[in-house]
């Protein structure tokens, strides 16, 4: 009984440690989302504009 507890515990580890990196896994997705979407900003304000006018 005590192996089946411990495989049964295992299990259960390892399905709270699979859905705690999806949640990362989908923050960090947005992140790097929001992050691309300021650098186009950035890049498209660029556009046009000279270089050494900063």
């Amino acid at each position: 009984m005590g192996l089946r507890l411990q495989v049964g515990d295992l299990g259960q580890k390892l399905e709270n440690f699979i859905e705690v990196t999806r949640e990362e896994f989908r923050e960090l997705r947005q992140e790097m989302n929001h992050n691309q979407a300021q650098l186009i900003e950035l890049v498209t304000n660029r556009v046009g504009k000279n270089p050494d006018a900063s």
